[in-house]
């Protein structure tokens, strides 16, 4: 993770009172960045719209430490299929589905939202 530097030059957060974004850096378990990627590897390619997000419990082993990372869930309505392989054992998803997505961290000056990259 890298924590982007506070406007303040505080610790933890900016003079307004908000937080630095975390962004937290990795690697998808398979290519996902060009339309090749998305026919190769992927069962479905939808179109979505986010409708919803909420905020999961902590791991209760973060709360007791009093720092960690707080998970998200955003619910996606589905507004177009735009391309599905065959003979894939699930049809895709027509109304909308759950998306696990990044959520903040936490500790005892409060909790930083989070960002993915990579």
């Amino acid at each position: 993770m890298v924590k982007l530097p506070s406007a303040s030059g505080g610790r933890h957060g900016r003079a307004d009172g908000t937080r630095d974004i975390i962004v937290a850096h990795g690697k998808g378990r398979l290519p996902n960045h060009s339309v090749s990627d998305w026919v190769r590897y992927a069962d479905d390619v939808v179109v979505v719209t986010a409708t919803a997000e909420k905020e999961l419990p902590a791991n209760e082993d973060e709360v007791e430490l009093g720092a960690g990372y707080i998970p998200r869930e955003v619910a996606l309505e589905v507004e177009d299929t735009v391309w599905s392989r065959s003979g894939t054992a699930r049809p895709a998803p027509e109304a909308g589905f759950a998306w696990p997505a990044a959520g903040w961290t936490f500790d005892e000056d409060g909790k930083a939202p989070m960002a993915m990259e990579g």
